[in-house]
Order: C-alpha cells, then sequence, then structure tokens
C-alpha cells in the first residue's frame, strides 16, 4: 500500500451471494475472536472490521464493506481508513488552516494593495509550515497502522477467498 494514498479503498465481485458472504463472515469472525485478531461488527449491507479495543491505539484502521447485488454477482466495495474521530480531527485542523490563510491573504494583499504595512503575510508561510506538519503526521500515523491495515486486508482476502488490489 503507497503511503500516498489517504483512504485506501477496492471494489470486487464475487460469485458469493450476500447470505453466504455473511455465514463464512460469522464463521471466520469466531475464529479471529478466539484468536483476539479482530472486531467485526455485521449490519444490514454493510460490514466494519477494525482490531479489537485491548489492542488498538489512536491509529488504528478499520474497514467499512459494503455489499450490493449486481447481475448474480455481489459486488464489494471496501474502504480503509482511521477512526472517524481521527478524520474529522485531521479535515477540521486542515480547514481551519485553509480558512485562516485565506484571511491573511485577504486582509495582507489588501493592506499591500493600500500601501499599508502588510506584515500579517508573514503568517502565510507558517501556517504552510503548519500544513506540512499536520499532512507528516497523518503519514506517521498511517505507518503506524500499517500492520493492522495488513491484518485486516488478509482477513477480507482469506474471506473471499481472492487476491484483493487496491485502487
Amino acid at each position: 500500500m503507497s503511503s500516498f494514498r489517504v483512504r485506501p479503498r477496492f471494489t470486487v465481485e464475487t460469485e458469493f451471494d450476500m447470505e453466504h458472504l455473511r455465514h463464512r463472515i460469522e464463521v471466520i469472525n469466531e475464529a479471529a475472536q478466539s484468536h483476539n485478531r479482530l472486531q467485526v461488527q455485521l449490519f444490514e449491507e454493510r460490514i466494519k472490521l477494525q482490531m479489537p479495543e485491548k489492542g488498538s491505539h489512536y491509529w488504528s484502521p478499520e474497514l467499512e464493506m459494503t455489499f450490493r447485488n449486481v447481475e448474480g454477482t455481489t459486488q464489494i466495495r471496501g474502504r480503509y481508513g482511521p477512526h472517524p474521530n481521527v478524520w474529522t480531527l485531521f479535515t477540521l485542523l486542515y480547514l481551519a488552516i485553509a480558512i485562516t490563510s485565506l484571511f491573511v491573504m485577504i486582509i495582507g494583499f489588501a493592506r499591500l494593495s493600500l500601501g499599508i504595512s502588510s506584515r500579517i503575510l508573514w503568517l502565510l508561510p507558517l501556517l504552510l509550515g503548519s500544513y506540512l506538519f499536520l499532512y507528516i503526521v497523518s503519514q506517521l500515523g498511517q505507518k503506524l497502522g500499517a500492520d493492522e491495515t495488513f491484518t485486516i486486508h488478509h482477513f477480507v482476502e482469506e474471506l473471499l477467498q481472492k487476491k484483493i488490489i487496491l485502487e
């Protein structure tokens, strides 16, 4: 998995129907829980796979898969990502930096065009630096959760009995 993918995803079709997949998930889930490997949450047409709370950390990934019947096959769409709280925090921080940068540019360039001191523009490199810092922290967090992502990915490949290539 490339570190430049923010939230890797996949789409795969299988000949198993949804009921057969549910049964396989329950059987494999029992085996996984006996080894304390994964926590599986089953919903109507989606499944959420994550690391058990005992062994998880702030950067632990999760996989959400949705199922859809398409012409006699089942289409499965999956997306890896951090816990929604982590995703929301980083999204809000990026948004705050972007909005602050916009206001600094508006005020700074307006003052510059009026011939007034525009020292506020010196905040732009700091804001860019904070953006890069957040990006590096998110990449490090992704690396911390990489082994767990592979654990979840191998579980899904075992479930579907086929190799899955990420998009």
